[in-house]
């Protein structure tokens, strides 16, 4: 079971990632494509180590540019 919180939230949006790697059935992401233009929007000390969460990789699916700009906005309103 995780419990440090930067494991079961996703890197991007911080809402649950929904990460079930460690359960028999395996991990959502194991039979879903994720897009490496999304990881890279990680830092690098994230890649490999957190999980994006399904809500963002269907977005990023949806709309890699609104994606990353709406991700940009985001972290300058956290920022102030």
């Amino acid at each position: 079971m995780q419990t440090n919180p930067s494991t079961v939230q996703c890197p991007l949006c911080h809402q649950a990632n929904q990460c079930q790697v460690s359960q028999a059935q395996g991990c959502w992401c194991f039979a879903t494509p994720i897009p490496k233009a999304l990881i890279e929007l990680l830092n690098s000390q994230e890649i490999n180590t957190r999980c994006i969460c399904f809500s963002c990789v269907e977005k990023f699916n949806r709309d890699p540019q609104a994606y990353a700009v709406s991700l940009h906005l985001a972290e300058q309103t956290k920022d102030k």
